[in-house]
């Protein structure tokens, strides 16, 4: 293996260097734990006033309930002599790690290892156990926000089983991560575990890429709160033009409200909200669970997780009583909904519920059942699992496990991220999260690739993932603060990057919700809440800020092939990057680039070397429109680089011919504006191509032909398209000459 290698994180032809990271001089299988047998002598563990003792191997660490917060649990470490049958062996220190853990207690014991950029990492070790328990295990990041690169949850048993997982290592500009091989047994019991192991090989698919296919309409999905009918709604127009899917959440037509007692069916809010999306050009996408009837529930769970209701306690979002009130309640969508529906969510965040912690494989059973009635009323029905958390795939390891994702059409996971932390609240140091949060996520931080090695672990590689719910989550942001000038950028910047990760379909949460202010800009004083729908309760409706973006970047992307990014230098001396990526539509390109870390006390603000003198046009995410040339300075908000439009006029030399006289008749098009357009005109007839595509000159494309009183005497309707360039976008010219064939004698009349 090489000692060296460069990771390239993009593949953009721009006349500027790409970021590149090192990576270390190791060869593949070398170890990178210490200890890795869990060999005497060992270090002895109080921690947490006597609740956590014993003895660990050196250089493991003890990690177990991170701030000893917990009451009533213990927590003993030992070296013990039970090892792996034919494992190597010290003469003196034949010894496994045991944990045993009682009480609540968690157990969290790691060892430490550096993760290279460019590596793919296979860590492996084995476990056994007292009796059948869960253990999880992890590559986690050393410190905040602590990314698990590659999990692992495993049942082991009383016998010693080997466990191997595998994930890949963040790109970082330094070149390395810290990184903890983590061992995690969170109920009481004990476990042993012996020969653990943390190995790299140079990862040769180790660039970031982004889908080869143009980004469609249904890309883009919206959740849309208030009712659809308020006066001067524009969502409508919205759907219309650029935004594919509509999730039915948060908006009335849930479990709940249409069937809020045992057989008593209430679709009236189902019709209305499905009637609107079908007829602006979108589809619904339902959710079947998470919001239900108290009475559906069993008695025992229905006050663990009624967060949506509180106080009057009207509501669950418990697991089901049973399967069989689940699958009468999906039967009873699968009847109606029929041709009206077919995209279906199967539950909406369990992970937030206790009722679901322990039963993974009931919901498993859920969506397996859901997805059979479906399927069964319409084969053309695409159901998704049930919502996976993004904190770490170790919850989509656990319910894959379980059996879930089998038969279902996507994986549907919310991307709110925990990078963030207050970023968006300007009254918060910025120490508590990342101002790049959605770069490190979906870029540096692997996050697809690694979710997708877990799938690939279960046979579901080529699952697609949908990313159902995300946006800018601001419940404890102190109201007043100008926090909606940061959202729409990575309002903006989310929906972009969700793109070139690879995520297949991207929701964003809400497109008219404010978060912290009422309608007329005071705070908002439900506390519990936080949050509102814009001028809840009547009034004229307005456009939040980042609903706007969130339409302005689905305007830029449908339609175009997205590059992955590429990272250039501060150019202005500060240490903060621009990120860009290309756009091309056909043969014409433009440029999206923003500065993720950029702040308004920035006094190094970088800017962005424009490819070519030709992209003049810059736009923001308001839609606002400057004239730019040269270096351009960037900010956290995305701004399209474009061309100027072109303008054309179209003549004909003669507005009628007799057939068969054979004239020779110059059709001429003028392109003019943009930056210098380039490239062919196709003139056409009827819709009809007229010869082939004539280069511009100057400007000008003519066509001189004697074909057109060939055709049959009627008019007809002489157009023209402008093909484009490597910058100007193509255009079809508007209709501006009819032209009339007359019989070839003079003594009969022309068509009127």
């Amino acid at each position: 293996m090489p000692t060296t290698s460069s990771l390239r994180l993009v593949s953009l032809a721009l006349a500027a260097a790409c970021l590149s990271f090192a990576q270390s001089a190791t060869a593949y299988g070398s170890n990178y734990l210490n200890t890795p047998n869990f060999d005497a002598p060992g270090v002895e563990v109080n921690r947490c006033d006597g609740k956590v003792t014993g003895r660990t191997a050196n250089n493991w660490d003890d990690n177990s309930d991170a701030g000893c917060s917990g009451t009533g649990y213990t927590v003993t470490y030992q070296q013990d002599d039970d090892r792996v049958a034919g494992a190597p062996a010290t003469p003196t220190s034949p010894h496994s790690q045991r944990i045993t853990v009682t009480g609540s207690g968690e157990a969290r014991l790691r060892g430490f290892s550096w993760l290279f950029s460019g590596h793919r990492y296979r860590a492996s070790i084995w476990v056994r156990a007292d009796a059948e328990r869960e253990v999880k295990l992890s590559l986690r990041r050393d410190g905040w926000p602590y990314t698990e690169y590659a999990v692992a949850s495993v049942k082991a048993g009383t016998a010693w089983k080997q466990v191997t997982f595998e994930g890949l290592a963040p790109n970082e500009a330094s070149g390395k991560t810290g990184a903890w091989m983590t061992i995690v047994v969170d109920k009481p019991g004990t476990v042993w575990v012996d020969d653990a192991s943390v190995v790299s090989e140079v990862d040769p698919q180790n660039v970031v890429t982004a889908p080869a296919a143009a980004v469609p309409k249904d890309y883009f999905g919206l959740h849309v709160l208030r009712d659809n009918n308020a006066a001067g709604h524009p969502v409508g127009a919205y759907l219309q033009r650029n935004i594919g899917l509509v999730r039915l959440w948060d908006s009335g037509p849930v479990w709940l409200n249409i069937n809020p007692s045992p057989g008593v069916w209430n679709w009236d809010l189902f019709e209305e909200r499905v009637a609107f999306v079908r007829s602006h050009g979108a589809e619904p996408l339902m959710v079947l669970g998470g919001l239900l009837p108290r009475w559906a529930a069993a008695e025992g769970d229905r006050d663990k997780c009624n967060f949506y209701d509180e106080v009057n306690k009207t509501n669950t979002s418990s697991p089901p009583s049973d399967i069989e009130t689940w699958k009468n309640w999906v039967r009873g969508v699968a009847a109606h909904a029929k041709g009206k529906v077919r995209y279906f969510e199967v539950w909406n965040e369990p992970y937030m519920c206790d009722g679901f912690k322990d039963r993974l494989p009931f919901l498993a059973q859920m969506e397996a059942e859901a997805i059979a009635i479906l399927k069964a009323a319409d084969p053309n029905n695409v159901v998704l699992t049930p919502t996976m958390p993004p904190w770490g795939n170790d919850y989509v390891d656990r319910y894959l496990a379980a059996g879930g994702g089998k038969y279902a059409d996507g994986l549907a996971v919310h991307l709110y991220d925990n990078y963030l932390a207050n970023h968006l609240d300007s009254t918060k140091p910025y120490e508590v999260g990342y101002r790049d949060s959605l770069e490190t996520l979906l870029i540096r931080d692997r996050y697809m690739d690694n979710l997708k090695l877990v799938l690939g672990r279960y046979g579901l590689a080529n699952l697609p993932v949908w990313d159902t719910e995300s946006g800018y989550s601001m419940r404890d942001v102190q109201c007043g603060t100008q926090q909606e000038p940061k959202a729409l950028a990575y309002v903006a910047r989310r929906n972009l990057l969700n793109w070139i990760a690879g995520v297949k379909h991207s929701f964003y949460y809400g497109w008219d919700l404010h978060y912290a202010r009422n309608k007329d800009g005071t705070c908002y004083t439900n506390a519990a809440l936080g949050r509102e729908t814009v001028n809840e309760g009547g009034g004229p409706y307005f456009v939040t800020p980042s609903g706007a973006a969130y339409e302005q970047m689905a305007r830029w992307i449908t339609g175009a092939v997205v590059s992955a990014p590429q990272v250039l230098p501060n150019n202005n001396g500060g240490t903060t990057q621009v990120w860009a990526v290309k756009l091309k539509r056909g043969p014409t390109t433009s440029y999206i680039a923003w500065n993720p870390n950029w702040t308004s006390t920035d006094n190094k603000l970088p800017t962005y070397p424009l490819p070519s003198a030709k992209l003049q046009r810059r736009t923001d995410l308001a839609g606002a429109v400057t004239t730019v040339s040269g270096n351009v300075a960037v900010t956290a908000s995305p701004v399209l680089f474009t061309a100027p439009p072109t303008s054309n006029t179209f003549t004909s030399q003669y507005g009628g011919l007799r057939q068969g006289w054979n004239y020779a008749n110059t059709l001429t098009v003028t392109v003019t504006g943009g930056a210098g357009p380039t490239g062919y005109v196709q003139f056409q007839i009827d819709g009809i191509d007229l010869g082939a595509p004539v280069a511009l000159a100057n400007g000008v494309a003519k066509l001189t032909t004697r074909d057109i009183d060939d055709y049959p005497v009627a008019w007809h309707t002489l157009s023209a398209n402008y093909l484009g360039d490597e910058y100007h976008a193509a255009v079809k010219l508007p209709v501006t000459k009819q032209i009339r064939v007359c019989p070839n004698s003079l003594l009969e009349s022309c068509p009127q």
